[in-house]
């Protein structure tokens, strides 16, 4: 979308905006309840999984709920906490006015008393679900995405209570940040994390588990170097992951007996079983990374530099090894100035293996 039209679309949400906060502000006699907000994708939710870990931390409130794309809610269909989940969906959301309105007056119907914004990239029409729901306290998250194209932002940021994490830079280290907060207000004992993710038994193990395709297509891995790997560890079990819409890019690898290919079969909450079971996770700048990293199976991501820090290397991560060329347009967030994702594709396929045999048979 050109710039004028995404300026002329961020216009009509923030025109949409202000009419929505026309709502009232809850009275204090209202619900003591907290909603917090990630309108991203598996990877963003990934970095939001604390919030569930933790939620005896919100305990001092009546009510607590986390809003979500609804077609995500199958990932936490093993949380057993006392958080409640709310869907959204995000197309219909931001182009459908009537659904937008008809949403933001379902929140409203909650009566929150403090709303945490934690997506990554706000846009206007994402702060209508924070800023237009009638909720008392409102926080977010900085914004500081430099592609990001908005009018009024510096007036819509002013309309939070509070904007917090601003020297950070990493998102898992804004949500340990927020985590803390809620730590130092806590006045009972510790308690242990909560588990969200279950690991069961899958019925066919592997060495190695690779995700080689991004949404995008401007992340994947190379057809030559998967063939290469593939063929380097013919003598490993290996499972490749992909969606139906991506099963075509496999037709140029050579598929040897020892290769399973799993296009879209497995629910989201048993990816988190299907990896930890094997031994090795090999991935991109990716959500399956993320779900990887929860495990505690070895990673290879080959993450190039688009948002290099944002996401990934994790912090404090010492069992996952991040590969990425790197360039002196790190940081582009992926709106590429190059003729091909250099930062990727100048990853040796040397290197790749290397780390594969030193993940394989080296602690």
């Amino acid at each position: 979308m050109k710039p004028i039209f995404i300026y002329i679309k961020s216009l009509l949400d923030f025109l949409i905006l202000q009419i929505l906060r026309l709502l009232p502000t809850k009275s204090s006699n209202s619900n003591n309840s907290l909603l917090f907000i990630n309108t991203g994708q598996i990877g963003d939710l990934i970095v939001s999984t604390p919030i569930f870990e933790y939620d005896y931390l919100f305990s001092s409130f009546e009510k607590v709920y986390f809003l979500m794309q609804e077609n995500y809610f199958e990932m936490f269909t093993d949380y057993e906490g006392n958080i409640d989940l709310l869907g959204i969906n995000v197309n219909k959301y931001k182009y459908n006015f009537f659904y937008r309105i008809k949403k933001n007056i379902e929140l409203f119907k909650l009566r929150f008393n403090s709303v945490y914004n934690l997506t990554s990239v706000r846009a206007t029409w994402n702060d209508t679900l924070a800023l237009g729901i009638g909720a008392r306290e409102k926080y977010a998250y900085s914004n500081r995405w430099k592609s990001l194209l908005k009018v009024m932002r510096d007036y819509t940021e002013s309309r939070y209570d509070k904007l917090f994490a601003d020297h950070l830079y990493n998102e898992y280290d804004k949500m340990d940040y927020l985590i803390e907060l809620f730590k130092r207000d806590y006045n009972f004992a510790s308690s242990e994390k909560r588990s969200v993710f279950r690991s069961i038994l899958t019925q066919k193990k592997f060495d190695i588990i690779i995700a080689p395709f991004s949404s995008d297509g401007l992340r994947d891995l190379e057809i030559g170097k998967l063939d290469k790997i593939v063929n380097t560890f013919k003598n490993h079990q290996i499972l490749i992951l992909c969606s139906i819409q991506q099963l075509n890019k496999l037709d140029k690898i050579n598929r040897l007996d020892n290769i399973s290919i799993n296009a879209g079969r497995t629910k989201l909450n048993e990816l988190y079983s299907l990896i930890n079971s094997s031994k090795l996770f090999v991935g991109l700048d990716s959500g399956l990374t993320h779900i990887a990293t929860k495990t505690n199976t070895k990673v290879i991501a080959i993450i190039g530099g688009g948002n290099y820090g944002r996401f990934l290397p994790k912090p404090n991560d010492k069992t996952s090894k991040y590969l990425a060329s790197e360039m002196d347009c790190f940081g582009c967030e992926w709106n590429c100035i190059k003729e091909k994702t250099y930062c990727i594709e100048n990853v040796e396929i040397s290197t790749i293996i290397s780390n594969i045999n030193l993940m394989l048979y080296h602690n």
